[in-house]
């Protein structure tokens, strides 16, 4: 919580958790004003979904399944706000995706909760080809995908490429918000 107020950045490595010859991907999480404020900002609030739904859904066929779903899915938030690379933040991109598609289609058996759930199926895939193109640019440009080695060497590229970077992040990111 120091780093809340100090301003400072840190990354925990816990070991290597993909490796292709020299090219190591770890299990980093980092620690920085933001992460920590999203973690603690997204806590607060799927603490009050709980506490809401756990007298909402008491009668509701599925309750315990909707609690799984719903823990999955702030599991997943939390490693996608603290993870210290692309391939971290992609893992929990996925699962909170998967867990969205899950919780929106949580009542099934109705037409329309089943539709809306594939909707955002098919709008989180637009965003997982605009994440991964700009995973795969930031590696072909950059040589990595750690987040630090992209913010500090997006700079050191030329317009069209911070341009093209820019567009792959924002397609996700509005694709998986839509």
């Amino acid at each position: 919580m120091a780093a809340l107020g100090s301003g400072s950045q840190e990354t925990l490595h816990l070991g290597d958790w993909l490796s292709s010859g020299d090219y190591r991907i770890g299990l980093d999480f980092r620690s920085d004003k933001l992460s920590l404020g999203l973690a603690a900002l997204f806590s607060l609030l799927c603490l009050l979904v709980i506490k809401f739904s756990v007298n909402y859904m008491h009668r509701e066929a599925g309750y315990h399944r909707f609690f799984f779903v719903l823990s999955l899915f702030t599991a997943a938030m939390q490693l996608l706000v603290t993870a210290g690379n692309g391939a971290l933040t992609f893992a929990g991109w996925e699962i909170a995706g998967f867990c969205s598609y899950l919780l929106i289609g949580y009542a099934y058996d109705r037409d329309n909760a089943a539709g809306n759930a594939v909707r955002v199926f098919v709008a989180n895939r637009i965003g997982d080809a605009g994440f991964v193109a700009g995973l795969a640019l930031s590696f072909l440009w950059l040589g990595g995908i750690e987040w630090d080695a992209i913010n500090n060497g997006a700079a050191g590229l030329g317009d069209g490429q911070r341009f093209a970077l820019a567009v792959c992040f924002l397609t996700a990111a509005m694709a998986k918000s839509a």
